[in-house]
């Protein structure tokens, strides 16, 4: 880890097409969290990069993020990171990787989603949920019709995400989530598993 700080350079967004294929990954960036979240971070990124995608995510350094970034590099794989000039010295992105810069967060989720091609969350806080769940009403909606996976975590038996499937489940046993949309959320705990159900091949 460097505590350099790269020069951002402003590239124009290109949506996902006919390129190589990429997974956009929402995850946390705090540092204090038990290892085993980065461990888990960091065989995600390397998977997804020895499949031959690319991984699109927030830019940063710290955290899942910074996991999930040097480990898909590590295996040769290609990184974007989409980084708001409100977050420039604030956020502080790893060397050797693509960074777009784009004027605030609405524009970075957007951008980032629109790079990708599978859409996957990582255990992370309050931006990592706006990001999940806006990407699961842009799906409900007909936005668009990518992919969306969770990949939980498991810390001395307890889930990350159990909370998150119960919430989902009780929404829709009560009605506010209907069949359809109940579907588009797949979880798992098995890195291959997970991107094997996301046609991420």
């Amino acid at each position: 880890m460097t505590d350099a700080k790269p020069t951002p350079t402003t590239t124009p967004p290109v949506a996902a097409s006919a390129h190589t294929r990429r997974v956009v990954v929402f995850c946390g960036a705090a540092s204090t969290v038990p290892p085993v979240y980065r461990r888990a971070a960091a065989a995600f990124g390397d998977a997804v990069a020895r499949r031959g995608w690319g991984v699109v995510y927030g830019g940063h350094h710290d955290g899942l993020m910074g996991a999930v970034a040097d480990a898909a590099r590590a295996a040769g794989g290609a990184v974007t990171g989409v980084l708001p000039d409100e977050l420039v010295g604030k956020e502080v992105p790893p060397a050797g990787i693509e960074l777009l810069r784009v004027p605030d967060m609405h524009t970075r989720k957007a951008t980032m989603v629109a790079l990708a091609d599978v859409v996957v969350a990582l255990p992370g806080g309050y931006g990592t949920l706006d990001e999940l769940f806006e990407q699961l009403t842009w799906r409900a909606i007909g936005k668009h019709t990518k992919p969306i996976g969770v990949l939980d975590v498991v810390d001395d038996g307890v889930s990350y995400w159990a909370p998150l499937v119960s919430f989902v489940e009780h929404a829709w046993r009560v009605g506010f989530v209907r069949d359809s949309g109940r579907a588009l959320l797949h979880v798992d705990d098995d890195v291959a598993r997970l991107l094997d159900t996301l046609g991420v091949r």
